[in-house]
């Protein structure tokens, strides 16, 4: 047992090592060596999680990842009594809680919160609900909790995260149909072919989704179906609809620059993983059918939600993008100057102003919160929103 710590423990540096590599290649390497070299690295670093997640869930108590030194008296006591298999299940998944820390994923915390709670409520469990329905319930929701995070997050750069979730899945549900009988549609063990074929399953609910792929096929799952004794749930998916517009491509675009993977705070991760959400789940699904006026309004919505969250210009592509579509459309900026005292006389039409905290001059305009548009007529379509610094204390 001491060998197989030693052995993760150096592959975990081996990890960092790879994807420290790979990130200093850049985003997009060009043809030649340095692509190839890129390539190499992602393999290796995708292989090493994969065998890091199986040991570390063998292991059960996270010391390989963690690295830190264990009691004997303590590891001998753990080793001869081992923790029910239900908590040791759960304990694993605390690896793809600190596999998105490591990768500086843009998730929202609460939606991860639960692979560090799902081991505590089964270890407060009895030994017969543990063992029973409530325990496999338990089971049953890391699995769905699992599809979300696959579901929601689906950028670039989230490959590693992906086949740490599918390795996991596939391990909750072949313990549950082991030892409850409970069975899930599509079975996640078949892979992309199980998830072709969910939507000829009886019962099954389907959501439609812009995309140029196949009208009616699957995209993703919203909701795993399940099969317990004479009982089924039918599973929820989202199909393609076959077709998609200039526009909707544009918007998903915008939205998923904001997924990009950066070193920052949990909670403007929140704010970013929540505006992500925002665009796809209630701006992208108005743009189905829509008329120009519509189009231009859910425009000016993706530009407000990106505008508070480019403070360090990450975003600058993606709003320039939607910006120039809406110059395209006839709608032209109202100018904002920063770094100068704010105006009483400015047009409450054209402007509002919010105080913010700040190290400027009270009165100073420091932030332009919302982008203001005039319209082809030369009419207000959106005020332009301001940050008016009220100092430190404000």
């Amino acid at each position: 047992m001491n060998d197989l710590r030693q052995l993760a423990d150096e592959a975990r540096t081996a990890l960092d090592l790879c994807t420290s590599l790979r990130n200093r290649l850049g985003e997009t390497p060009a043809p030649g060596p340095a692509a190839a070299l890129a390539g190499g690295l992602e393999r290796a670093a995708l292989a090493l999680e994969r065998a890091l997640i199986e040991v570390e869930a063998a292991l059960g108590d996270g010391a390989a990842s963690a690295g830190a030194p264990q009691d004997e008296n303590l590891r001998d006591a753990t080793e001869s009594h081992p923790r029910a298999p239900e908590i040791e299940l759960a304990a694993s998944l605390e690896e793809i809680a600190r596999l998105i820390e490591r990768e500086h994923l843009v998730i929202d915390p609460q939606d991860y919160r639960f692979t560090s709670k799902a081991a505590e409520i089964l270890a407060a469990m009895g030994e017969s609900e543990r063992s029973g329905d409530k325990g496999a319930r338990v089971l049953v929701d890391c699995v769905r909790f699992l599809d979300a995070l696959e579901r929601d997050y689906p950028a670039p750069g989230y490959e590693m995260l992906w086949e740490a979730v599918r390795s996991a899945v596939i391990r909750l549900a072949e313990f549950l149909e082991g030892s409850r009988g409970i069975t899930f549609l599509p079975d996640p063990r078949e892979g992309a072919s199980a998830l072709a074929s969910a939507a000829a399953i009886p019962g099954a609910r389907r959501t439609e989704f812009p995309s140029r792929r196949p009208a009616g096929e699957v995209l993703w799952l919203v909701k795993r179906g399940v099969r317990v004794g004479g009982r089924t749930e039918p599973p929820e998916l989202v199909v393609s609809a076959g077709s998609v517009t200039a526009t909707q491509e544009l918007v998903y675009e915008a939205a998923l620059a904001l997924l990009a993977p950066r070193e920052q705070g949990g909670e403007s991760r929140k704010a970013r993983a929540a505006a992500f959400k925002a665009i796809r789940t209630k701006l992208l699904p108005q743009l189905v059918a829509a008329d120009a006026d519509r189009e231009a309004t859910v425009l000016r919505y993706v530009a407000n939600a990106l505008q508070p969250l480019n403070t360090d210009g990450s975003l600058g592509d993606a709003l320039s993008r939607i910006l120039a579509e809406l110059e395209k459309r006839g709608f032209t900026r109202i100018p904002v100057r920063l770094g100068v005292p704010f105006d009483d006389s400015f047009s409450t039409s054209k402007f509002e102003r919010r105080i913010v905290r700040s190290n400027q001059p009270k009165g100073t305009v420091v932030e332009l919160i919302q982008i203001g548009f005039l319209n082809k007529d030369r009419v207000v379509a959106q005020k332009a929103i301001v940050g008016v610094s009220g100092g430190p204390e404000a």
